[in-house]
């Protein structure tokens, strides 16, 4: 009967180990390699800070937080973290609802901020109020819910664009017209949308003139005539418009988007 020793049994696994084929302990290797590198990316992904600030110099300041505040006579600032900045100096924003353009950096706009509502070629934003979108959790109070939904993005319509990351600018039709000029079927879309707009100036005009001219033809005396009732009529069907012009308006952006 063979004696197997501790000696025997440790010199075979040896043994063992020093034939393994050596494709085998390349892609032991490879493994092994594989893991480290996937461990250390996720170590960098947990400590990447979420929120960002990018101000206007070209300076991004990134943390844990950032919070909107507006101190009684005092400018406002973003709070990220320990730091204060101005407001001011803030062109965009990313905390945990999205990401915020400043609007005093946009194009032909007024003060206030506007949430990227889309991405793509051409970002697309719409004016929210940053009192609600500023802080750690959305600010609703429960008895004002109603009034402050109304002020939340509804994703339907956009005031301001950004083509390839670039300026912000207001969403009228020449800026779109200027911008998407290289996309055939965006250029037939914003065509269709700039039918719309002076189809409901036209009837805005005539449902004006009508009334304005039967009531001072009228003298002192005024009566309701059918011509009034018709000027209101031609100028609240301008109201009708808004629809396909919005449509006609995500169309042009969606074709140049590829979608």
């Amino acid at each position: 009967m063979r004696n197997l020793r501790p000696e025997n049994v440790t010199f075979d696994a040896k043994l063992d180990i020093k034939r393994l084929n050596p494709h085998v302990m390349k892609r032991i290797c490879f493994v092994i390699s594989l893991f480290l590198a996937c461990s250390n990316a996720f170590a960098q992904l947990i400590k990447a800070k979420p929120h960002v600030l990018e101000l206007a110099s070209g300076v991004t300041i990134d943390g844990e937080l950032i919070v909107y505040a507006h101190p009684v006579k005092s400018a406002p600032v973003f709070q990220i973290d320990q730091e204060s900045v101005p407001v001011s100096d803030v062109r965009f924003f990313r905390n945990s609802h999205g990401c915020f353009a400043n609007l005093e950096y946009a194009d032909q706009a007024k003060s206030g901020f506007a949430m990227r509502i889309k991405k793509g070629n051409v970002d697309l934003f719409e004016m929210v109020d940053i009192d609600l979108y500023g802080k750690s959790e959305l600010a609703i109070e429960s008895d004002r819910q109603t009034a402050a939904l109304k002020k939340m993005a509804q994703g339907k319509q956009f005031q301001y664009f950004s083509v390839d990351g670039k300026r912000v600018k207001r969403a009228n039709y020449p800026n779109l017209r200027m911008d998407l000029q290289s996309n055939p079927e965006s250029v037939k879309f914003l065509k269709g949308l700039r039918r719309y707009q002076w189809l409901q100036r036209g009837l805005i005009v005539a449902g004006a003139s009508l009334l304005i001219g039967s009531y001072t033809a009228q003298g002192p005396n005024p009566q309701f005539t059918p011509a009034m009732a018709l000027g209101i009529v031609l100028g609240g069907s301008s109201f009708f418009c808004e629809a396909p012009k919005c449509d006609f308006q995500w169309m042009a952006v969606e074709a140049y988007n590829g979608n």
